[in-house]
């Protein structure tokens, strides 16, 4: 463990760092955690030791650090690598089924895999991310399937606040082992309590990692939902990822459906605004002091293989990253049976699924950190170190445009919705944007588009995306 504890759980909450995990709720038994107004979950804190909470908190100083963790856990591995982690295996891969494919947001295999680990009794149940049974309180939440069923109508990406702590419970509860499906810092969190807790040790025996651009709050889905005319207040239910069998795999659709009439409405994801990654909107601050891309700590970690010959299939592929052999064997049991398809990678080829997420997460936190040691803001340790002499002038400003653009977007989509008019929360995104697309364009057309107004760039991006 880190003997540096000057930055412990209750710096995290004072300074704004807290990602809503849940792990100091489940550990604690005086500490609770609700949404706040911006639509994040943040842990309150009571009479419990901090010593114990620190160690649990993701972003604590008081918990052990990747690198450390990496090595007690896949210290036997023969590969490591500083963006990756330790592993045994990188892969692209697919299940074989299309329809499969359809219903997945990426290959189909993060599902593939649990439902490979019920079926053959390595456990008992799946803790993840599921839709919420009613029309009160959020759209998902940490819940536990037992059936191969159950998992499949909840799988595809969500891109929403959720807090593992009451799933937990409810899996001591029940009793059985469970994998956990979850980010790097639920995996972390989950990690950490396996150090402290016997329950969380013996019971998941199992963790899968999912590759992470950063967290959403509400807002993201809410504001996406009020451009396809369903405002946040009669929204049902969300698909953040409606594949298009006539576009690229990155050219995927939004829909979502009404309280009031039941209808779904759809339109392509990358004609709103906030739907750019890069923008950041909705980004938790906690966010900005991550440094793990590929789950690090998990026994598979899976995201989207976004490499030029995998994105012309609109049906999608899988990045992924093996660290335990039993898992290994599952995916090439796989193969023989033709049940899915895999492709070797190499470090390079893995690091550019996802190169301007680490770029984001490594020399963009550097830039961060030193930011904030400029302006005397506290903030966690990290392994990169708080330095501008890895960045060049471009991308620090665009490190400090996606960090203002993130924080702005809160407090206009807070004043959209109190005046219940969109259009307040375009106005002040728009200028924004604009700047950041600037800064960031390298093609002649994109810098001309970056200047237009964005209902411009809308249609204008839309014809460009026909020709190429």
């Amino acid at each position: 463990m880190s003997k540096n504890h000057t930055f412990g759980i209750r710096e995290v909450l004072e300074n704004n760092c807290c990602i809503g995990c849940g792990g100091c709720v489940y550990a604690g038994e005086d500490t609770s955690i609700d949404l706040n107004r911006d639509g994040l979950y943040v842990a309150k804190l009571g009479s419990d030791s901090s010593d114990l909470l620190d160690q649990v908190c993701p972003f604590s100083d008081g918990s052990t650090n990747e690198d450390e963790l990496g090595t007690i856990l896949y210290g036997k591995l023969p590969h490591k690598s500083s963006a990756i982690g330790r592993y045994s295996s990188l892969y692209a891969g697919r299940v074989s089924s299309d329809e499969v494919r359809v219903g997945s947001s990426s290959g189909g295999l993060v599902s593939w895999i649990a439902s490979k680990l019920l079926t053959q009794g390595t456990v008992n149940g799946i803790i993840h991310v599921k839709s919420s049974d009613g029309p009160e309180g959020p759209l998902f939440q940490f819940g536990l399937s037992h059936s191969v069923e159950d998992l499949l109508r909840n799988r595809k990406s969500i891109y929403y606040p959720v807090e593992f702590s009451k799933a937990l419970k409810s899996a001591r509860q029940q009793g059985g082992k469970y994998a956990f499906i979850g980010i790097p810092c639920h995996i972390k969190a989950i990690r950490q309590l396996q150090m402290v807790d016997d329950w969380a040790k013996d019971c998941i025996p199992v963790t899968i990692g999912l590759v992470c651009g950063h967290m959403k709050s509400t807002g993201f889905a809410e504001s996406l939902a009020w451009q396809v005319d369903v405002e946040p207040q009669n929204l049902l239910s969300v698909d953040f990822r409606v594949k298009d069998p006539m576009a690229p795999a990155n050219r995927y659709k939004f829909s979502a459906t009404a309280a009031s009439d039941r209808q779904t409405h759809e339109r392509a994801n990358f004609e709103m605004i906030g739907s750019n990654w890069g923008h950041a909107f909705f980004q938790p601050n906690a966010c900005n002091y991550c440094d793990d891309v590929f789950a690090e700590l998990a026994d598979i970690s899976l995201g989207d293989a976004w490499l030029p010959r995998f994105q012309s299939d609109p049906l999608g592929h899988n990045v992924v990253v093996v660290r335990a052999e039993h898992l290994d064997s599952i995916l090439r049991e796989g193969v023989v049976d033709a049940e899915v398809v895999l492709e070797e990678l190499d470090e390079e080829e893995v690091f550019e699924t996802q190169a301007g997420n680490i770029r984001h997460r490594r020399i963009g936190l550097s830039v961060r950190t030193a930011d904030d040691d400029a302006m005397r803001i506290k903030h966690p340790s990290k392994r990169v170190p708080p330095t501008y002499a890895t960045a060049d002038a471009k991308r620090i400003d665009l490190v400090r445009l996606r960090r203002r653009s993130s924080f702005e977007s809160f407090d206009a989509f807070n004043e959209a919705k109190k005046r219940s008019d969109f259009n307040v929360f375009r106005k002040r995104m728009a200028p924004i944007i604009r700047k950041y697309d600037a800064v960031s364009a390298t093609a002649r057309s994109e810098k001309v588009l970056a200047r237009m107004p964005i209902h411009s760039q809308k249609y204008l991006r839309r014809l460009l995306n026909r020709i190429r």
